[in-house]
């Protein structure tokens, strides 16, 4: 069985701490650790990566002139350039990451912390092979996938602070239905050309936060305004870093018994996160992100 650990139990694997749970699970010979690149660089302790770019925000130079073209557009072309704009900044910001090098990952791998269990330590140095692999005979494809996964992850930050500013001006509210589009249209496109495994989490957060503007309330029965209302304190923007909910981001993976989601989350929070997606991805016109939901399973510790 794949153990896919989110970033919290990755966190509790680079501190060393015990956990029953999780030991017993990891402990058998057919259970595998899985990272992927959000936990492998969180146990990298790698969290602070982003620490040094700059927030999206009302006192960013590039917010305020996308707010400005969301308010004075005559043609969708220029919400959608200012949106291919954003992208390639998002893009440049990453690339520029002294972590994202080849040599400083495998040498960061090489290096990492050991951890006090012989069998832990085993599984962690094995869930490091792919990626030594791929690092190793596939470099550019590789860093490629890498700063795609990453700078989508901060794509969908920068659109939900948008989708979150408030303003009466009927063209910006019309502006944010384009961006809305475009966001979707870039998710669609680069998952189906396969190049990346996107974060699909952080594509609900940010639809999250448009849904829930003042101008879209009424559009939502009481039962959807409850689910997405809640839905508020259970998808938490971690600007510091990437998203953590792996066992929401592979809902349209069809279930086959052999993963396992492992999170710190109590049942009660995953349950009602799916119920938060759920209701996202059923708002959602005109397109199919996957051809069905499938609740993963998922072990809290």
């Amino acid at each position: 069985m794949n153990i896919h650990v989110c970033l919290d139990v990755a966190t509790l694997l680079y501190d060393g701490l015990e956990n029953n749970q999780l030991s017993d699970l990891l402990s058998l010979d057919d259970n595998h650790l899985h990272l992927r690149w959000g936990s492998l660089l969180k146990y990298l302790n790698l969290q602070d990566m982003f620490s040094s770019l700059p927030v999206f925000d009302q006192s960013h130079p590039l917010f305020e002139a996308t707010v400005h073209v969301l308010s004075t557009y005559r043609y969708q072309g220029e919400v959608e350039y200012v949106f291919d704009s954003l992208f390639a900044e998002n893009l440049t910001n990453v690339k520029s990451l002294k972590e994202i090098d080849q040599n400083f990952l495998l040498k960061a791998m090489a290096r990492s912390k050991l951890h006090p269990s012989p069998i832990m330590q085993k599984k962690i140095e094995d869930s490091f092979k792919p990626f030594i692999a791929s690092l190793t005979q596939d470099p550019y494809q590789t860093l490629h996938s890498l700063i795609l996964y990453l700078a989508w992850d901060r794509m969908c930050l920068c659109i939900k602070n948008l989708f979150d500013f408030q303003s009466a001006d009927p063209s910006f509210k019309s502006g944010i239905n384009i961006l809305k589009e475009c966001l979707l249209e870039s998710y669609l496109h680069i998952t189906r050309e396969g190049r990346c495994a996107l974060s699909l989490s952080r594509l609900l957060e940010a639809l999250l936060y448009f849904h829930v503007r003042e101008e879209n309330i009424s559009s939502h029965n009481d039962h959807d305004w409850n689910v997405l209302s809640k839905g508020l304190s259970l998808f938490p923007s971690q600007d510091g870093f990437i998203a953590n909910m792996f066992y929401i981001d592979d809902v349209f993976s069809a279930e086959n018994g052999l993963d396992l989601y492992v999170t710190t989350d109590v049942p009660e929070v995953v349950e009602d996160r799916f119920k938060v997606a759920k209701c996202l991805i059923s708002k959602i016109d005109g397109v199919s992100l996957g051809v069905e939901f499938f609740e993963k399973k998922v072990a809290s510790i």
